[in-house]
């Protein structure tokens, strides 16, 4: 389909004359003649050089915009949109029917404009995935299970946990979250004789990607990553900069140095 339509782009190109325009400069239209009609077409190229073109017709092409209720859709789906208001897919090689959130599919000019064809090919594709998660009488979200019978990859998220005793319910990372997996709920504590209530962040691990993005905004270190919290880091990070300490201390004493 795509040698198809460069065939016909080719093939127009031979009998019109196709321009390309600065996007921050957009052309502009002055009509020089009524009878008959007569245009001078103005505009910028990529090179930032001024061309003027005459033409007797204009045909204005119609857009494919984005709905205008695609913001409320995203965030009931809890999605994100792209900068040109499209629904972005997860990975355009490995995941590219699929949302960053799980069970949520793509398909036609919500992702982006194309074709019919397209459109309807995606649509199956879309069709196919969806149908791996309604023939299955049970759903795991342990995400090694989920991606190893989903994607066919071996891929491993660590899942974050909140320490409840640390956490101050500032809302940091329900603010840093691009996956609404974090919420906010309030917890009962009891002090002598009276009961406060205080808000802890509350991690859904079905909707968790495991980015990270909320311990590392956290600034009471009340999130760690499974097998991967800041000790087992630190243990990393350490001999590292151990060893860069000795051989600075070696070159320092290698070094000739006059006392005074």
């Amino acid at each position: 389909v795509k040698t198809e339509f460069e065939d016909i782009f080719n093939e127009q190109n031979t009998i019109a004359n196709c321009l390309r325009y600065n996007l921050n400069n957009v052309p502009e239209i002055t009509k020089v003649n009524k009878d008959p009609e007569k245009y001078i077409i103005r505009l910028c190229d990529d090179l930032d050089k001024i061309i003027e073109q005459e033409t007797d017709l204009i045909v204005l092409a119609t857009p494919l915009i984005p709905s205008p209720n695609l913001n409320e859709l995203a965030e009931l789906l809890g999605v994100p949109l792209d900068e040109n208001g499209f629904f972005p897919e997860a990975h355009e090689k490995l995941r590219p029917l699929d949302f960053v959130t799980n069970g949520v599919f793509i398909c036609g000019s919500a992702e982006f404009p194309k074709n019919i064809q397209d459109s309807i090919s995606q649509a199956k594709g879309a069709a196919g995935r969806a149908s791996r998660f309604l023939s299955r009488k049970k759903i795991s979200t342990t995400k090694l299970e989920y991606l190893s019978s989903l994607l066919s990859i071996e891929c491993f998220f660590k899942d974050l946990i909140v320490n409840p005793d640390k956490c101050n319910g500032c809302g940091r990372c329900f603010d840093a979250c691009s996956f609404n997996a974090i919420s906010l709920i309030e917890v009962e504590k009891k002090f002598e004789d009276v009961n406060l209530f205080e808000k802890k962040a509350v991690i859904n691990s079905a909707l968790c990607k495991g980015c990270g993005k909320c311990a590392s905004t956290c600034r009471l270190r009340a999130i760690d990553a499974k097998h991967y919290d800041f000790k087992q880091i630190s243990k990393i990070i350490d001999p590292y900069f151990l060893e860069r300490v000795r051989e600075t201390e070696i070159e320092e004493l290698s070094e000739d140095k006059i006392l005074v």
